[in-house]
């Protein structure tokens, strides 16, 4: 099903239209198509379905609504899905034709920037084409309208210039003077599209009028806005007079080179056995369509793990690599591990694999996902999408043109894939199994004990992982006749009793791999089965078994061989991670908890839970933290051997980066499994990375996790610190109420501890919201407190942090003088500490006080610095600050396309990390800039967009906005 949007409000079954039904239902499918994806609040849908005057009867009404609409959905009516809060309409956001336009601007600006003009002019043309009028003609919920409308009439507007862009770079001029022509007539006020028509009348040889539009656009501008033509419509005019060689069409690039023929599929199995049904049905599906159909061919294989999906889709696409020479390109998504691998981060490594010459990778995955779909344009490709999560997971990576493939293998079905062909695979026909068998281990032997190999297929389940394994264990043992293998599978006590029902068939098998191990090795394997993380560093098994790191080379070496280990690849040079197969681990668990003593597991696990909090405490005394403050405490537990604490100390940043899902893991474990000493001491060690990270959420779940075990271990220290990082973080989300409560609960119990460092602290966090919420003296009282205690115990870190919030309290008073003696001080405390997040930080603030006061010149250098030290560390929180500062100052300077290009990029980040306060703050600022160029109706949507932040957070200057909104333009421009 296919929503319409984008001119009168329509639904399409393929290209048949659906007939909706009129007035507040059809109103009710715009709403939630409008915010697809997104739970809307009922209050939400009743204020937009009566714009703002609902009836007393509008809650049953709506309820009435809800039900009409999931009659008129038909087949997508499970897609309106009820919500304790509201209702959600979740289907594909390329399935509404508003994402798909994005979609497609996406693609076609990525094809522009990697200089494919042509097909950029191609996609973006596309694009607009889904224009079909004035987007939700005959919409009845008129505020909707007023609020989003406006902001698509932009977006197409700025498509079209992108377009217009792509045909002149393609040398189309000719062919575009008459709609340009059209196009400034309905905009005279758009300079870039002036611009444009100017360039194409001067490249047809017509530079007489392309000078008279510049003349007709500078006395427009004169009388409307009372001013002139901007710097680049200036600078284009003044090259026509001299007839600048630059204004020339540019010659087409010459090629850069063949484009990389990736050829990344593992090896196919000599012994591959049976599926000759799936074979076929995959191989004709790809060969039938790869010519005639519209879109990408996908074939989804799903199964039980060990079933034999990934050498079911690797064997047949070596069958079919002839008929792809653009190359076949092959992942593992890891879907069955406790962490998938990020599409961004497969995107990345295709993106690499299909560039000729070295790319530039993008940063957001939809930037990732156009390049990367501009890389696969007009190639034949074949994919092979090895044991995906889920739906979301593969989207990303299809291609967007026919004449590609792709193979995706899933332990569950997906569903939700739209076009693939589902491939349902099951064990082995016993035939085959036997077949297997034979090959495995001789047909000889298979031969001569008909028997006996009969009922190890049987024992076995016709699982292909449990027969390879047993043919493994054969196969090397040639002594062994195999009815001593049947009768070892007939015992009860090595395998379960249902083998047939799920994967227990697989418990059994792997049974016969650890018969070979020495006793060092089994205990091992049993121990790493109590751990609950994805992979882990060789010094993980020297503290399960109390043994040197040597000894857990070793051993790690046996498991290795036995294949009950694989390699999770090298990380941080040349320290190696392994990781157990999905099923090995259940399996190893299970014995674990069957053949060890739970006083040895739990000793076991307690020995690595204080490995990682070690290495992790360590390592985040070496990072820096410009929103925190405070160091992190030393907890006695079990230590690495001193190579691994080296290498994390090293490079702290990349430890943490390549620890981070093992650490959340753990941590969770050690609060779940009674290790609540260690488990309470997690969320101060994560501290620092997750503010360097914004991994929020993660930090959220940690801290509350520590504060239980905390309690329940009766150490107040730990427990106030847990609060008082939940109260950080509340701060940082804008959740300043619960944020005020978590930091006032820390204080006291800091001061139940007799600890006044931590009571500095939390008072100093208090101080930050009394500050966010308009209490600026008892913010600088408390600070000055905090001040006092922090410099008596010696914290400079702590004090640079206080310092710079007693900073942003003076500036909000106005005294821009103590302002400044304070971030003096601060960033010579910084810049002794070596720590350049806080030295950024204090450089951003110092950026904001010289734009106060007119000092632009010194502003500017600051904040040119701050924003690149943030930049340099990844720090996404403390660059968009600084891009949102740099754009005040700007604005200031009246440098608007600057100032709004910054605010533009701190909107993108802000948006990232997800803080509503600080994206409402930037639209606030972004509407100034409107305001500032003369566009009112820009600025004021903007505003709106502002207000309905700032309401939704519950914060002060959502109020402002109320005033600002109702009175003169000029009246809303902000201080800097």
């Amino acid at each position: 099903m296919r929503y319409l949007l984008l001119g009168p409000l329509e639904a399409r079954d393929g290209e048949r239209r659906l007939v909706l039904p009129s007035g507040k239902v059809a109103d009710l499918l715009a709403v939630l198509l409008v915010h697809v994806g997104q739970v809307v609040p009922r209050d939400r849908l009743v204020d937009l379905l009566w714009n703002g005057a609902p009836p007393r009867t509008a809650g049953a009404q709506l309820h009435s609504l809800i039900s009409q609409l999931r009659r008129a959905l038909g087949t997508d009516a499970a897609m309106l899905v009820t919500r304790p809060s509201g209702y959600l309409l979740d289907v594909d956001p390329a399935d509404v034709d508003v994402g798909r336009f994005t979609e497609l601007s996406r693609e076609g600006r990525a094809q522009l920037a990697a200089g494919q003009a042509g097909a950029a002019a191609d996609t973006l043309r596309a694009a607009l084409a889904l224009w079909r009028g004035s987007p939700l003609a005959g919409t009845g919920a008129a505020e909707l309208v007023r609020t989003v409308v406006p902001g698509w009439e932009e977006d197409r507007l700025a498509v079209l210039e992108d377009r217009v862009d792509a045909d002149l770079a393609s040398g189309r001029h000719g062919d575009l003077v008459a709609e340009l022509d059209a196009e400034v007539a309905g905009h005279p006020l758009r300079e870039r599209l002036r611009g444009q028509l100017m360039l194409a009348l001067y490249r047809s040889g017509r530079r007489a009028d392309a000078l008279a539009v510049y003349a007709r656009g500078r006395r427009v501008l004169a009388e409307e806005l009372g001013l002139d033509p901007g710097p680049a419509l200036q600078d284009l005019h003044g090259a026509m007079l001299t007839d600048d060689p630059g204004l020339s069409p540019a010659p087409a690039e010459a090629p850069v080179g063949v484009p990389a023929v990736p050829a990344q599929l593992p090896a196919d199995i000599a012994d591959f056995t049976g599926r000759a049904k799936q074979v076929d049905r995959i191989r004709d599906l790809i060969v039938d369509r790869l010519d005639t159909s519209p879109a990408v061919v996908v074939a989804a294989i799903a199964g039980k793990a060990g079933v034999g999906k990934t050498t079911l889709a690797v064997h047949v696409a070596h069958q079919l690599r002839s008929r792809f020479p653009d190359g076949q390109l092959y992942v593992d998504l890891r879907g069955a591990e406790a962490d998938p691998r990020d599409p961004a981060d497969v995107l990345a490594q295709f993106v690499r694999a299909l560039s000729a010459r070295g790319a530039t990778v993008p940063e957001q995955l939809d930037e990732r996902a156009a390049l990367y779909r501009s890389l696969v344009a007009g190639r034949r490709l074949l994919l092979v999408l090895d044991n995906a999560a889920a739906e979301s997971q593969v989207r990303p990576l299809l291609p967007g043109d026919a004449g590609c493939a792709v193979l995706v293998t899933s332990r569950t079905p997906l569903s939700g894939l739209a076009g693939a062909v589902r491939v349902d695979l099951d064990v082995l026909e016993p035939d085959q199994s036997l077949q297997l068998l034979s090959r495995l281990v001789s047909p000889e032997r298979v031969d001569g004990e008909p028997q006996a190999a009969e009922q190890i297929v049987r024992w076995c389940g016709r699982l292909p992982l449990a027969i390879r394994v047993v043919g493994a264990r054969l196969a090397t043992r040639p002594h062994w006749t195999l009815a001593r293998m049947a009768e070892l599978l007939s015992d009860e006590h090595r395998r379960l009793d249902e083998l047939a029902v799920g994967d227990l068939e697989v418990r059994a098998s792997l049974a016969l791999s650890c018969a070979g191990l020495d006793p060092a090795a089994r205990r091992a394997f049993r121990l790493l089965g109590v751990l609950d993380v994805p992979d882990f560093a060789p010094w993980v098994v020297a503290a399960l078994l109390d043994v040197p790191r040597e000894r857990a080379d070793q051993l790690i070496e046996q498991l290795l061989d036995a294949q009950l280990l694989e390699l999770a690849g090298p990380v941080g040079g040349e320290q190696a991670r392994y990781r157990f197969h999905d099923l090995i681990r259940v399996y190893a668990r299970e014995v674990a908890a069957a053949e060890e003593p739970a006083r040895e597991r739990t000793d076991a696990l307690a020995r690595a839970v204080g490995g990682w909090l070690t290495l992790a405490e360590r390592a985040g005394r070496r990072l820096p933290s410009p929103e925190l403050g405070g160091g992190v405490a030393s907890t006695p537990a079990w230590r690495p051997d001193p190579d691994t604490v080296a290498a994390a100390l090293d490079e702290p940043l990349r430890w943490f980066e390549s620890e981070i899902t093992a650490l959340l893991a753990v941590a969770e474990q050690a609060c779940a499994s009674g290790l609540d000493a260690l488990g309470c001491r997690f969320d101060t060690a994560l501290a620092p990375i997750s503010v360097l990270r914004a991994y929020y959420d993660d930090w959220r779940r940690i801290s509350e996790l520590a504060v239980a075990a905390a309690r329940r271990a009766g150490d107040h220290w730990a427990e106030a610190h847990a609060l008082r990082g939940l109260g950080e973080l509340a701060r940082i989300q804008d959740r300043a109420g619960e944020a005020l409560v978590l930091l006032e609960e820390a204080r006291d119990s800091f001061g139940a501890t007799g600890d006044r460092q931590g009571r500095a602290l939390a008072a100093s966090g208090i101080a930050a919201v009394y500050r966010d919420t308009g209490r600026l003296d008892d913010a600088a009282a408390l600070l000055d407190e905090a001040l006092a205690v922090l410099r008596a115990v010696d914290d400079r870190r702590s004090e640079v942090w206080t310092l710079r919030r007693l900073a942003g309290v003076h500036r909000l008073h106005g005294q821009f003088g103590p302002a400044r003696r304070c971030l003096r001080e601060a960033l010579a405390a910084a810049t002794e500490l070596g720590d350049p997040l806080a030295e950024a930080a204090v450089r951003e603030g110092l950026g904001v006080g010289y734009t106060r006061i007119g000092r632009a010149e010194e502003a500017r250098v600051e904040l040119d610095t701050a924003l690149e030290l943030f930049r340099r560390h990844r720090y996404h929180y403390g660059e968009a600050r600084a891009l949102g500062s740099l754009g005040e100052l700007y604005r200031v300077e009246g440098r608007l396309d600057a100032a709004a290009e910054c605010q533009n990029q701190a909107l993108r980040l802000w948006t990232e990390l997800r803080l509503p306060w600080w994206r409402g703050r930037t639209r606030r600022r972004l509407g100034d800039v409107h305001a500032a160029a003369g566009d009112d109706r820009r600025a004021r949507t903007e505003w709106r967009a502002a207000r309905q932040l700032f309401d939704g957070v519950g914060a002060r200057e959502a109020a402002e906005l109320d005033v600002l909104l109702s009175g003169p333009r000029e009246a809303g421009i902000a201080e800097p």
